[in-house]
């Protein structure tokens, strides 16, 4: 908010990769009005909608404890938590004009590709315009290219 103030913007996109990714994704539906409005489109990298699902499904230790101590709790101790920080769980809450990127790694055993698929398919079906951007890598930063197509698509009439 402090920075939309400083320097006045008409249009917002989210951009994260992995665990930033998911918030990115998860603030389109959490952020105060006056930001939300201003919101156009998230980019995420590797990210997901929903962190119960991906406690579940990631073989990574190190994932599953950071979302357990980000979140309090298991996902059957502290479900509300989970919710809260994951998008679709709320998504009814983001207004039908954001544009989503979805970029799905192939090979990721961190945040397992499937999540970002089925991510995709919910979007669409929800009515958002959506993009899925697959690559042929593991969980890692991608190359620069692969940000702007995903910018491109958001920001595109």
């Amino acid at each position: 908010l402090e920075l939309c103030q400083a320097y006045p913007v008409g249009k917002i996109v989210l951009m994260g990769t992995s665990m930033g990714g998911s918030v990115a994704l998860n603030y389109a539906s959490v952020a105060q009005p006056s930001i939300k409005s201003k919101i156009v489109g998230v980019v995420s990298v590797e990210g997901t909608g929903d962190l119960k699902k991906l406690y579940q499904t990631s073989d990574k230790s190190v994932v599953k404890l950071g979302i357990v101590r980000a979140m309090g709790g298991l996902p059957e101790q502290t479900p509300s938590a989970y919710a809260e920080a994951s998008l679709l769980s709320h998504l009814d809450k983001v207004p039908g004009s954001v544009r989503f990127s979805i970029i799905s790694a192939r090979k990721d055993d961190t945040v397992p590709s499937l999540l970002q698929k089925q991510l995709f398919e919910t979007l669409e079906k929800s009515g958002y315009q959506s993009k899925f951007i697959e690559i042929d890598t593991a969980h890692e930063f991608p190359e620069p290219e692969i940000f702007l197509e995903g910018m491109e698509f958001i920001l595109k009439n």
